[in-house]
């Protein structure tokens, strides 16, 4: 029980950036309702087919701008960008008519792994492109500076000056994701205004439930949904080795998600046997923590995958991110439990964070 106290005190605090927070709850709450934001010339780098919150940003904040041109580049990697493509039509009937290189109303959809040619005043970094089409977009960007324009560019996952910090800065050469020239492109850019997506910001606004909202977001096709509530179900119960170098990381961001989401303290009398079964997950995963501090940022993610009714398979504490297989059942868990803890899942209020939907409201002016 301590460490579970311990974990709450951590990272169930007031943030410090609470003004910004309201201010992009707001403008999420307004994107989703359907009111259009205008936006000028954009070029967005973006991986639908991995977490939620890219096809939901193509989607439902992407399509109903206004002004442009914008340009989405679908990233190489685990995908290549016609299985994305494909996947973002299996997803939305809007997109059905969608070809590379076509205009579609004000998008037009490009590859990864070619030279960008367009004029645009703004990049949105919300995925990993090859390193051909990273230089030439930040080419674009210097010739957009020195026309006078306000060229910009918004990261997401990056450090607080840009440079490269997660997958987004990632290159795709190759088909792999491999940290190449980020930086060193980076260098290169003239004046151009970077401004990176804050975590401390980020992970305190959450995607609604689509209930919550009317529109197009309130009837989000099953699919969609679905995928929503899987990567919501990846935050609560896959927990990396406590050994792992990453751990301590990852199961802090999840925390701070999670305790946004359910209230664990609230369930200790409403499911007492669910909670014990928390407590147990909690001193297991500390037994084999090389430090508390990495005990403690899992405690809060272990409690609520037991009080949503999740049940660890013996020895499995998670699963990896990119196994799309173990992520739709949550494989960690046994079979009986995951579907329990799946149904419960999709009854919250809230999800996990719009990573790529609040950036690319930071890009509009």
């Amino acid at each position: 029980m301590n460490i579970l106290n311990d974990a709450i005190r951590t990272y169930c605090i007031a943030p410090s950036q609470l003004d910004t927070i309201q201010l992009m709850r707001s403008r999420l709450y307004y994107a989703l309702s359907g009111i259009q934001f205008t936006t000028d010339s954009t070029v967005i780098c973006s991986d639908p087919g991995e977490e939620s919150d890219d096809a939901l940003m193509l989607r439902y904040i992407l399509l109903p701008i206004l002004g442009g041109p914008l340009y989405v580049i679908l990233s190489g990697g685990l995908l290549n960008p016609d299985e994305r493509l494909a996947y973002l039509k299996l997803l939305f009937p809007e997109f059905q008519d969608v070809e590379f290189g076509v205009p579609f109303g004000n998008i037009t959809f490009l590859r990864d792994g070619e030279v960008f040619t367009n004029s645009v005043n703004c990049f949105v970094n919300c995925g990993p492109c090859h390193s051909i089409t990273l230089e030439s977009i930040f080419a674009r960007l210097n010739e957009s500076k020195e026309a006078g324009n306000n060229a910009r560019i918004i990261t997401v996952g990056a450090n607080a000056d840009g440079t490269a910090a997660g997958i987004n800065q990632k290159q795709t050469d190759d088909g792999l994701l491999k940290a190449l020239y980020w930086n060193e492109y980076l260098e290169r850019l003239n004046g151009v205004t970077i401004t990176n997506l804050d975590v401390a910001v980020s992970r305190y606004v959450l995607l609604p439930h689509p209930s919550q909202i009317e529109g197009a977001y309130g009837q989000m096709p099953a699919a969609c949904f679905d995928d929503i509530v899987f990567t919501t179900c990846m935050f609560f119960a896959s927990r990396p080795s406590p050994k792992s170098p990453v751990a301590l990381r990852v199961n802090e961001g999840n925390s701070i998600v999670v305790s946004q989401i359910i209230d664990v303290m609230s369930y200790q009398t409403l499911r007492p046997t669910e909670f014990e079964y928390g407590l147990k997950l909690i001193d297991n995963y500390a037994a084999q923590s090389p430090t508390y501090e990495i005990a403690v940022s899992a405690a809060i993610p272990l409690m609520a995958t037991a009080l949503m009714g999740g049940v660890y398979n013996c020895g499995m504490v998670g699963f990896s991110p990119t196994d799309k297989t173990a992520r739709v059942n949550v494989a960690c868990l046994t079979p009986e439990s995951a579907s329990v803890f799946i149904s419960n899942i999709r009854q919250l209020d809230k999800f996990t964070p719009g990573y790529d939907l609040l950036a690319v409201i930071l890009a509009i002016q």
